[in-house]
C-alpha cells in the first residue's frame, strides 16, 4: 500500500514555492483584466526546443513526459493538453536537471547563460542581471511591475540562503516552472467581438507554428517595439524564420503531422501481398514527402502543386518502385514527366498511409482530401440506407461505383 504523506507535513521545493509565487503575482496584478483566459500547455517537443533555446542545453528531458495526446490530427491542440500533478512531478525533475546541465561549469551551454563572475565581488548583481534577462525571454513578453517584484523578491530569499550560483540556479527553476513559461496565455478583455493578439502574443503563436520554440531574441525585440503591427514587418519576419534551421520543425511537426507521412511509423503490411515493403522503403517513403513539402516551403510554390507537382524526391528504392532510373547513392530531385504520379496524393508513402494492410482504401484517400485538404470532412453515412450490390463486380472500381 502506498501511503500518502499528511498535508501538515509536506513541504514543498524551494523552486515550487517560488513558482507558486510568481503565479500568485500575476493573477493578482490590479491591471490584469477579467475575462477568460486561454491555456496552451507546451507540448513535449515545443517544451524541449524551448529550453534548447533559451538554456543552449542539448538534453530533451521531455522524452520522458507522457505522449501528448493527437486530437484532430495534430498532438498540439490546447483542448487536449492538460497538465496533471504527475505531469508538474516530471516537470519539476526536468527543469532541475536542465539547469544543471545549462551551469554546469563544464559544459557547452554555461558560456551562453552566464556572462558574468558569480563568484567575485558583484557575484549578487551578476545573478540578478542574468535573471531579469531572462524572464522576459522565457514568458515570451515583458514583465509587469508586480512580476518584477516577485521575481526580485525570489533572488533576494535565494541571496540569503546561498550563494549566487544557487540563488540563480533557484531562480531559473522558478521561472522556468513557472505558468507563465509551461503555459501560452493569451490575456484579452471580455467581449463577444474578435480582438487582435499582442505584439508578444503574435510572436508566440509564429515561433510555436514554424518552430515549435520560443521566439528569438530578434522577434521579442520587434514585438517590443510594436513592428508586427506592421505587414511588410510581418512578412519579412516570416521569411527570415523559415530561412532558419529551426523551421524543420514546421516540416516535421505540421508537415508530418498534416501530410501523414509521420504516420508511416505505425502502417504495416502484409508480408505475402507486399513483400517489398519493408524498414528501409518505409523510411524512404517517409523521406520523400518529408522532402517534398520542406522544399514546397522553401520555394514558396503554389498551394497547389501539393497536387500537382511533376517532381518529387527519389532514392534507390523509390526509383525502383517507381520504374525510374537509378539516381545513384541519397535522394534525389527528380522530374516525373511522363511517370503516371503527380503531387502528393500519388507518393508511395501517403497512398501507403491511407490503406489497409492487405489491400488499398480509395475511400480513406477521400476521407483525407476532404478532411485534411480541403477542411469539408465527409458527413457519416445516413442510417437504413439499402445498397443493391452487384456481385459480378469484381475491381475497387466496379464496387465503389455502386455506392455512388
Amino acid at each position: 500500500m502506498i501511503r500518502a504523506e499528511p498535508p501538515t507535513r509536506r513541504r514543498l521545493a524551494p523552486a515550487r514555492i517560488g513558482a507558486l509565487a510568481l503565479l500568485v503575482a500575476a493573477s493578482c496584478a490590479d491591471d490584469e483584466p477579467s475575462g477568460s483566459l486561454r491555456f496552451h500547455r507546451l507540448g513535449r517537443v515545443e517544451y524541449n526546443n524551448s529550453l534548447r533555446d533559451l538554456l543552449g542545453i542539448d538534453g530533451r528531458p521531455a522524452d520522458s513526459f507522457p505522449v501528448d495526446p493527437p486530437s484532430h490530427g495534430f498532438d498540439n491542440n490546447a483542448a487536449s493538453l492538460a497538465i496533471s500533478p504527475l505531469l508538474f512531478e516530471l516537470h519539476e525533475r526536468a527543469i532541475a536537471l536542465a539547469i544543471d546541465e545549462a551551469l554546469d561549469p563544464d559544459g557547452p551551454a554555461r558560456a551562453g547563460l552566464v556572462s558574468c563572475d558569480l563568484e567575485g565581488a558583484r557575484a549578487e548583481a551578476c545573478a540578478r542581471a542574468i535573471v531579469e534577462s531572462f524572464a522576459p525571454r522565457a514568458w515570451r513578453r515583458p514583465l509587469s511591475e508586480d512580476e518584477r517584484a516577485a521575481v526580485d523578491a525570489l533572488v533576494d530569499d535565494a541571496l540569503a540562503g546561498g550563494s549566487a550560483e544557487e540563488a540563480l540556479a533557484l531562480a531559473l527553476q522558478a521561472i522556468l516552472l513557472s505558468p507563465n513559461f509551461l503555459f501560452r496565455i493569451e490575456r484579452a478583455a471580455p467581449t463577444s467581438e474578435a480582438t487582435p493578439l499582442s505584439e508578444h502574443e503574435l510572436a508566440a503563436r509564429l515561433s510555436y507554428f514554424l518552430w515549435s520554440s520560443t521566439p528569438d531574441d530578434a522577434l521579442l525585440a520587434a514585438a517590443d517595439a510594436g513592428a508586427l503591427a506592421d505587414p511588410e514587418r510581418l512578412e519579412l519576419e516570416v521569411r527570415r524564420m523559415l530561412a532558419d534551421p529551426r523551421a524543420s520543425a514546421l516540416v516535421d511537426g505540421f508537415g508530418g503531422q498534416w501530410l501523414g507521412f509521420r504516420a508511416l511509423d505505425d502502417v504495416f503490411k502484409d508480408a505475402y501481398r507486399f513483400p517489398a515493403f519493408d524498414e528501409a522503403l518505409r523510411a524512404s517513403m517517409a523521406e520523400e514527402t518529408r522532402r517534398f513539402f520542406a522544399d514546397f516551403l522553401a520555394r514558396d510554390r503554389d498551394v497547389r502543386e501539393l497536387l500537382t507537382a511533376r517532381d518529387s524526391f527519389v532514392d534507390r528504392r523509390l526509383a525502383a518502385l517507381y520504374g525510374l532510373p537509378d539516381p545513384g547513392e541519397g535522394f534525389v530531385h527528380v522530374s516525373l514527366e511522363g511517370a503516371p504520379r503527380q503531387g502528393v496524393l500519388t507518393q508511395a508513402g501517403t497512398l501507403a498511409a491511407l490503406a489497409y494492410p492487405f489491400t488499398t482504401s480509395p475511400a480513406r484517400r477521400g476521407d483525407f482530401i476532404l478532411d485534411r485538404l480541403l477542411c469539408e470532412p465527409p458527413p457519416p453515412a445516413p442510417a437504413g440506407v439499402d445498397i443493391p450490390l452487384d456481385p459480378e463486380a469484381t475491381t475497387k472500381r466496379e464496387v465503389l461505383a455502386q455506392h455512388r
